[in-house]
């Protein structure tokens, strides 16, 4: 992934679960994964985003259990992607100890259980998300190498500056062109 995706800095598996079903799910992931945590859970919404997957392994003990709709932001970017068919990301963050603004991406999936490890899960979809964290930095300069463009780039969100390129901070940028 990091040589064809240098701006992913890290990925996983939401699974959507219902929350008449948490009991269960949090039981089935610790046979896999006994360590499985259970954190604090977003207020009773009647579904959570649980992660059960992720790379890179250094930031498993941190992520694996989170409840991504304990955040709104990330709660109505997986709820579109799941509803939609469609890619989704969320508002700007930090999602790293760096200054590097960034999102987090999310495309829906659905599969049906045929085989299933568990008897309660046979006929039954399971719903979740694949999700990406991506610097915006890592992604513009990942677009073109910054030396062999003609143009400089800003992102923005609305009004919020994400990236910016151009202006004062580039001095191979003429101000006033």
């Amino acid at each position: 992934m990091e040589k064809h995706f240098s701006a992913i800095i890290a990925s996983g598996i939401v699974d959507e679960v219902p929350s008449g079903m948490m009991a269960a799910f949090i039981e089935d992931q610790r046979r896999h994964w006994p360590a499985f945590p259970t954190r604090e859970l977003s207020e009773e919404i009647g579904v959570y985003y649980q992660v059960v997957q992720v790379w890179p392994e250094q930031i498993e003990k941190r992520i694996i259990g989170l409840d991504i709709g304990s955040d709104a932001n990330r709660f109505e970017a997986v709820a579109k992607a799941l509803k939609n068919g469609s890619i989704q990301t969320t508002p700007p963050l930090l999602p790293t100890a760096r200054d590097s603004l960034g999102f987090l991406m999310f495309a829906g999936f659905d599969r049906l259980f045929s085989e299933p490890d568990v008897a309660r899960d046979a006929g039954r979809v399971a719903r979740g998300v694949v999700a990406a964290t991506v610097l915006v930095e890592d992604l513009i300069a990942g677009i073109l190498d910054k030396e062999r463009r003609l143009l400089s780039i800003t992102v923005s969100d609305q009004n919020e500056v994400i990236y910016d390129e151009s202006g004062s901070a580039n001095r191979s940028v003429d101000p006033n062109p």
